[in-house]
């Protein structure tokens, strides 16, 4: 269903109350609050942050999600927002003569005061009216249903969505630049996008199948959208090797996953991967659990939710002790490998008497927004804990520890642990930026104790001397062939020597 776009001089607004000049009937009646909010979920970025690093926190935006610093310019993106709308509406009226998309975004935002108190409080976003709210942030809740349905194996809610097809391969290929989903003031409250899918379940009952109730295609289809967005923006490689999911965790998603075959392999990694090393159970309940999709990046990146209080009696409320560099460190026989699959991965594993020991850290794949994303994650962690967690900034400290030059960045490139696409030869500097105007947190034990060790083995007399001898005399081949070919002569010689002195009767 195509249709012809306004004026450029009319906002997205504007576009959409066309929509509802024959709906007559409002639906806008008082619900209890029965869904506790934070005070505050979507957080601004402070005024000094934002123009010292305008890069990283830009106020002009690809894709406008959310109240925070909203323009309502006229954009593609924002087009194609009224597009989906506009669908929407006309399936509502063909269904029901006293819906339309005013009453869908009502129904979706129930409590317009539950949602201002998402965002944190701004001029920009207080000038809004109740209806444009609703507006607003239901047409970004259905927007990113829409895309993350799209992407998983180019599926959709609505049989309706589908002559989107074409626009939506090209938001998806050209459009969208993906760092603006980790954007801290860009987000949309995740019980705004379980909202949506309800109502958007709703206007298809009569399709859903009896054995299927709509709170269960609910419960599902927001736990693919969930997983989906993760495998597609989480930063680090998934492991190939983790545990096998038990079988009543894996049905639930399973309704979904069975048909699709985009990504299939890449897909079923991540999904063994969050049931293995993710901490909450069940895994859905505790991703629902989460604000808004930043949070449940950061969430799986940790494994834990926020706020998380730093527990025992290693807390500091100082840096991490500097350790020193990848090249440095494996001078003294500590390796960095990318072989584990997550923050609570990170260790020092081997005592290094024998051989090198291995500081085992995430396979991280960077792209060209990958800092200003590590830079929007290492803030939203500091907003959002107050200090009291620093698992994404003490990362960004230990990588920013170990690329002190190119040297580094080369070694860390061939042991795994950085796999660049930014077409950028030199990353040297990007770890160091993604801290800028990010304060000091607190680390947590595991870190403290990761930090001592690699600093005992440092300070360890054998371990120097079996390093510098491996190196001085087995790290090349021919003065490891000298060595055995010296060895075998010396050898011989000895045995003549006996034989001579002591000839055999």
């Amino acid at each position: 269903m195509m249709w012809q776009l306004s004026s450029m001089s009319e906002s997205v607004l504007d576009r959409i109350d066309q929509l509802d000049i024959e709906a007559q009937q409002d639906s806008s009646a008082a619900v209890e609050d029965t869904y506790i909010i934070p005070e505050c979920e979507v957080f601004e970025v402070p005024p000094n942050l934002r123009a010292r690093w305008p890069d990283h926190f830009p106020i002009d935006k690809g894709l406008e999600l959310g109240l925070h610093h909203r323009t309502l310019k006229k954009s593609k993106i924002e087009d194609f927002k009224v597009e989906i709308a506009r669908i929407v509406h006309w399936k509502l009226r063909a269904t029901t003569k006293y819906r339309s998309w005013k009453s869908f975004a009502q129904d979706v935002v129930e409590d317009v005061h539950k949602a201002r108190r998402s965002y944190s409080a701004t001029s920009l976003s207080c000038t809004f009216t109740d209806e444009d709210v609703q507006n607003l942030l239901t047409l970004d809740a259905l927007f990113l249903v829409v895309f993350f349905m799209y992407i998983n194996g180019r599926s959709f809610l609505l049989e309706e969505f589908k002559v989107l097809a074409g626009r939506l391969e090209h938001v998806v290929s050209k459009a969208i630049d993906y760092g603006d989903f980790f954007l801290v003031e860009n987000q949309v409250p995740l019980y705004l996008l379980e909202s949506v899918i309800r109502q958007l379940c709703m206007i298809d009952e009569e399709r859903v199948e009896s054995t299927f109730d709509v709170e269960s295609k609910v419960t599902a289809a927001l736990d693919l959208i969930l997983i989906i967005a993760i495998l597609h923006l989480y930063p680090f490689k998934y492991a190939h090797d983790t545990r096998t999911m038990s079988s009543s965790n894996g049905m639930l998603l399973g309704h979904f996953y069975c048909s699709q075959q985009y990504s299939q392999s890449s897909r079923d990694r991540l999904q063994a991967h969050l049931f293995a090393t993710y901490p909450f159970q069940p895994l859905e309940k505790s991703l629902r659990s989460c604000h808004h999709l930043l949070h449940c990046l950061y969430t799986v990146i940790c494994g834990h939710l926020l706020p998380f209080k730093v527990k025992g009696n290693n807390q500091s409320h100082g840096p991490l002790d500097i350790i020193p560099s990848a090249t440095r460190l494996r001078a003294v026989g500590i390796r960095a490998m990318g072989s584990v699959a997550a923050l609570s991965g990170i260790t020092l594993r081997g005592r290094g008497y024998f051989r090198s020991a291995n500081l085992d850290l995430p396979k991280v794949v960077l792209y060209d927004y990958s800092e200003s994303a590590f830079h929007n994650l290492s803030l939203y962690e500091q907003l959002a804990s107050n200090g009291e967690c620093g698992d994404i900034r003490c990362y960004l400290q230990c990588m920013n520890s170990l690329c002190i030059n190119e040297s580094d960045c080369q070694f860390l490139n061939e042991q795994g642990v950085i796999i660049n696409h930014t077409g950028n030869d030199s990353l040297q500097g990007m770890w160091g930026r993604t801290l800028k105007g990010v304060y000091t947190p607190y680390p947590s034990t595991s870190w403290i104790e990761c930090y001592q060790e690699i600093h005992r083995y440092q300070n360890s007399r054998f371990r120097r001397w079996r390093q510098e001898f491996w190196t001085l005399f087995f790290a090349k081949p021919w003065t490891l062939v000298s060595v055995l070919a010296a060895t075998v002569l010396l050898f011989l010689t000895a045995t003549q020597t006996w034989y001579a002195a002591f000839p055999h009767y």
